[in-house]
Formats: C-alpha cells, sequence, structure tokens
C-alpha cells in the first residue's frame, strides 16, 4: 500500500478493481490503460496534474472530510512529489507484471523512477 501526505494528512493509496471503477466513473480517467501503453499512460498521468489530482482525491475521499478544493489547498512541491511517487507504487502493487512496474523496482522505487523521468524530459 502507498502512502503520501498532505498538509501534515497522510493517505493511503491502494488500487483495487472497485476504486480503479469509481475513478473512471468519477473523473474519466480510465486507470486499466496503464496495461495498454504504459510508458507513455503512467507519464502522461503523472505529468498532467490536472488528471492526477482528481483521480488521486476520488481514490481517498473516503479518508478526508475535506472537499476537492481544500483538499488542493495545502498542495506544494513536496506533498506533489509524494503524491506521484504513492501513484507510482500503487500502479506497480496493482500491475506487478507490466514492464513500467519492473522498471520501478529495478530503478530502486518511485523516487528514482521519478527522477529517471525527469532525466529523459530534460
Amino acid at each position: 500500500m502507498a502512502t503520501f501526505s498532505i498538509g501534515g494528512t497522510g493517505y493511503h493509496l491502494r488500487l483495487t478493481h472497485g476504486l480503479v471503477k469509481r475513478v473512471k466513473a468519477e473523473t474519466g480517467l480510465d486507470l486499466y490503460a496503464v496495461a495498454d501503453d504504459q510508458d507513455w499512460y503512467v507519464r502522461d498521468v503523472l505529468c498532467h496534474t490536472y488528471r492526477l489530482y482528481p483521480a488521486v482525491y476520488a481514490a481517498v475521499k473516503g479518508q478526508t472530510t475535506l472537499d476537492y478544493e481544500a483538499w488542493l489547498d495545502p498542495l506544494d512541491g513536496p506533498a506533489a512529489e509524494s503524491v506521484r511517487a504513492a501513484v507510482l507504487e500503487a500502479f506497480a502493487d496493482f500491475f506487478p507484471g507490466l514492464p513500467t512496474s519492473q522498471t520501478l523496482r529495478a530503478a530502486g522505487g518511485a523516487a528514482a523512477f521519478l527522477e529517471r523521468l525527469a532525466a529523459e524530459a530534460a
């Protein structure tokens, strides 16, 4: 199970089939699509916060009393990296056989994988 913190509040992120279905219904983001083109999809989701944050909020909103705007308010740079790392870890746990998941583990975890993506983008 992946964890992250926003504004001092900790959240747990564990993808399940029910959660994937709920995220798609609430945000339109199909997390199953990561299985189709995992490298592109993971980059796309992680780099486009307008897609990422609503999906993460939909996944964890049962853990908070905050509405979406209040939940976003304390989301700063370190928290954003924490969210991205948790999403990567959740993808790797949910799709353990995908090349992206194997690359994530081989890279030494989510932080190292994010650094590699940033280096490739530069």
